[in-house]
């Protein structure tokens, strides 16, 4: 284990220092500077593409780097790389190249023209971008674009002092009526030589983010336009709706698989075979997740927004497919076809004859259940009686060895102490040898045998007997249901099926019966059953018409507190019981020639005539 932790720790250190050499921007982290103003001019051509003109005036911080490089973000991959010149204060400049920073733009390296710390320059830059102009998805008749300045990481600087859009319209559009804005409306409106409509918009000290700007104009003003397939404001919604379909079904799955393993997986005893550690599991998820998250850094790092396709996308797929594994498990264990058990052959198919406490051990059907089902078959077949409750005290009744019980009723008749203080309490020692015995011989039993068929098989004993429970009259003798009743206690939702379909149903039987099970003196006059006869004899025990639904209640009630007051907390009794059967494998300890010690872990828009610029700027 020491040695584990210290390779850990190793590796740990091994990534922060390759995290602090090669992806940390180490020059770039000594960039500072402001953004005096920033004007930008977008020319409208009839071509369909859209030509974009800068000058921004930077100030370098006194304390700072040089600002020797800018990058400059274009709307789209479109752009006209060749068509890209710029200029440091009138000193042209020749070193332009495609950005190493920012997704889609150049980066702009000013060379002998830096600007100094305490000084300020003026860039200008201007390039061309094709495929910039969409029909309006509100009105076809219109053409739309939209535009976004390009803006710088915050790291560096804080807020524009001064940012002015300029939108020129196509030739020939003078009449303001004909055009409208989008989103946010322009700030002042003048023409041009030519008596060409432009649209400005200024903002003065705001923060250094994106700001987009869009107008929308007739279509016969320009020759090329993209039209859309698609109103992309519905897709932006679908997808919106998707993607938060996704993260919930993420979120409800893994609360659901958490769930299922605290009440599952922690308390499976069947098979008996050793299991694996959920640490060792829990573990090796951790150092996934770490060496998974190690490498999306690095795509982050050196290749930008793509990592966010790659997320997008992944969240889509692990979401939805988180969907259909909890639709693949409601199908397979919630709604099962009901199909008659028919007995096939043992070797290849399902094992039909096991008992229903068997039936219930290969279900992993929680402990205190199969201890009360035992109890139960022992009281309902004449063998045993409760004789008292708190603590609970039983009483055999048939003290010779009877000869028509199973191993494991016989087995409780013995835990039993027959004598003594303790006298009539449950051995614990042998009720947990009992338990243990009778998972294994289960697993005998099993063998040569398919557990998914016999699961099924079982499964559908079950849907029969509320088969038969549902097409009985509402007044029925004990003995057409007792035969029945263990198998519909075995059913998890025997609870909420029980009020549903027993709740107008009646029985009768004499009461000795119920003296067995209910240890209650007062047990005659619940209000839970009334006299068939009213004139019936005094001196014999009365039949009773008594509630079905009423009986299966306290059933439900004793399962737990039957088993509670066996053991004193039954369910950590329960886990040593599961523990022994079906032990976590011991995790390896490394060391010698044996074992490895270390062990193994192994700017998108969606809206009409996007045009967003990229972020750029110093580095």
């Amino acid at each position: 284990m020491k040695k584990k932790l210290l390779l850990m720790f190793c590796f740990m250190g091994f990534i922060f220092v390759f995290m602090n050499f090669y992806i940390t921007p180490v020059k770039g982290q000594d960039y500072s500077f402001e953004v005096r103003s920033e004007k930008v001019n977008v020319y409208i051509e009839k071509d369909g593409s859209i030509t974009i003109e800068y000058w921004i005036e930077f100030y370098c911080d006194p304390l700072a780097d040089p600002i020797d490089v800018v990058d400059i973000g274009f709307p789209n991959e479109h752009y006209d790389f060749d068509s890209v010149e710029a200029d440091l204060d009138g000193h042209e400049l020749t070193m332009i190249y495609t950005s190493e920073v920012i997704q889609i733009g150049v980066e702009i390296w000013l060379g002998s023209y830096e600007i100094l710390p305490g000084e300020s320059g003026t860039l200008h830059v201007k390039g061309n971008n094709p495929k910039m102009i969409y029909q309006d998805w509100e009105d076809t008749s219109m053409a739309s674009v939209e535009f976004s300045p390009t803006w710088f990481n915050s790291d560096f600087c804080n807020n524009y002092d001064y940012l002015e859009v300029n939108f020129y319209f196509p030739d020939g559009l003078s009449n303001g009526n004909e055009v409208k804005y989008h989103d946010e409306k322009y700030t002042d409106y003048s023409y041009d030589d030519d008596g060409d409509l432009i649209y400005t918009w200024i903002l003065e000290d705001v923060p250094m983010r994106q700001y987009k700007f869009g107008v929308s104009f007739p279509l016969k003003y320009v020759d090329s336009y993209l039209p859309w397939t698609m109103n992309p404001q519905i897709v932006m919604i679908i997808v919106s709706i998707l993607l938060l379909t996704s993260i919930i079904a993420l979120i409800a799955g893994s609360i659901y698989l958490f769930y299922r393993y605290k009440k599952v997986y922690r308390i499976k005893y069947y098979p008996p075979i050793p299991r694996r550690d959920p640490a060792d599991v829990g573990v090796g998820i951790c150092c996934f997740a770490f060496i998974g998250g190690f490498i999306l850094l690095m795509f982050w790092a050196f290749l930008g927004d793509i990592i966010l396709i790659f997320t997008f996308f992944g969240i889509f797929i692990a979401g939805f497919g988180m969907i259909g594994y909890l639709i693949y498990l409601k199908l397979s264990t919630g709604k099962l076809p009901y199909t008659k058990p028919d007995i096939k052959i043992d070797s290849i198919g399902a094992n039909t004859h096991l008992s229903v406490v068997e039936a219930a051990i290969i279900q992993n059907v929680h402990l205190n259940k199969v201890v009360f089902l035992i109890i139960f078959s022992l009281i309902r077949t004449g063998h045993l009686k409760i004789i008292e409750s708190e603590p609970i005290k039983f009483e055999v009744v048939s003290p010779k060895k009877p000869t028509n019980l199973k191993t494991y009723q016989q087995k409780f008749l013995n835990t039993i102490l027959k004598t003594g203080k303790g006298k009539g309490k449950v051995n614990k020692i042998k009720l947990k040898k009992l338990l243990i015995d009778l998972i294994k011989h289960t697993y005998t039993k099993m063998k040569s045998h398919n557990l998914n068929k016999t699961i099924l098989y079982y499964n559908n004993m079950t849907k029969e007997a509320w088969a038969s429970v549902k097409s009985m009259p509402s007044e029925i003798e004990w003995e057409d249901i007792e035969k029945a009743y263990e198998w519909l206690i075995l059913d998890d939702d025997f609870e909420p099926k029980s009020k549903k379909y027993l709740e107008n149903r009646y029985y009768y039987h004499r009461p000795y019966y119920y003296r067995h099970y209910y240890y209650y003196d007062h047990y005659y006059y619940r209000g839970h059953y009334r006299r068939y006869y009213t004139g019936a004899s005094t001196t014999k025990p009365p039949m009773q018409h008594i509630n079905i639904h009423s009986f299966s209640d306290s059933v439900v009630r004793s399962i737990e507190s039957i088993s509670n007051n066996i053991v004193s907390g039954f369910s950590k009794f329960a886990e040593t019981i599961t523990n022994a059967v079906a032990p976590v494998r011991p995790r390896s300890t490394g060391g010698g020639y044996r074992g490895g010690g270390g062990g193994g872990c192994a700017c998108a828009c969606a809206c009409a005539g996007c045009a967003c610029a990229c972020a750029g700027g110093g580095r």
